[in-house]
């Protein structure tokens, strides 16, 4: 588990990792993309300072949800996409399953954004490619 993941989200990736052996947290180092890494953690428009992990109430409830991009190391998309989300609605318990969960989402130079009050954001820094998750019933949705 990456060391920024401490505690019980940490707890409540684990639990669920287990049934998915092949998958694991993706961590800064993965992305090779160093100067938007930078330029990320000075924006004043993103509340995550890792790429690939946020915390925040996606949903709107007042929970602290989770949101994590997974490295599938076994995948064989013929583009070649490895990441996969997961994201887990709050109060968080270890044990619990995730209201969203989708594999082959795209590579690595998908970065998760987030900003209260905001939907949760995957795509490229700086891109117009990205791709909207919002909140549908006790899911999410692709818009």
């Amino acid at each position: 588990m990456p060391g920024h993941i401490k505690g019980l989200q940490a707890a409540v990736l684990q639990a669920w990792l287990i049934h998915y052996p092949n998958l694991r947290p993706a961590e800064s180092k993965d992305c090779n993309c160093d100067q938007d890494l930078a330029a990320i953690r000075q924006s004043p428009d993103w509340e995550n300072q890792h790429p690939y992990y946020v915390l925040g109430d996606f949903n709107g409830d007042s929970n602290e949800d989770l949101a994590v991009i997974l490295l599938d190391s076994q995948s064989t998309h013929e583009k070649g996409w490895n990441a996969a989300l997961v994201v887990f609605n709050g109060p968080l318990r270890p044990g619990m399953l995730p209201s969203f969960f989708e594999e082959h989402i795209g590579s690595l130079r998908s970065l998760l954004f987030y900003r209260s009050g905001k939907p949760l954001l995957i795509g490229p820094w700086e891109s117009d490619g990205g791709a909207v998750l919002a909140p549908k019933g006790d899911g999410y949705v692709w818009e």
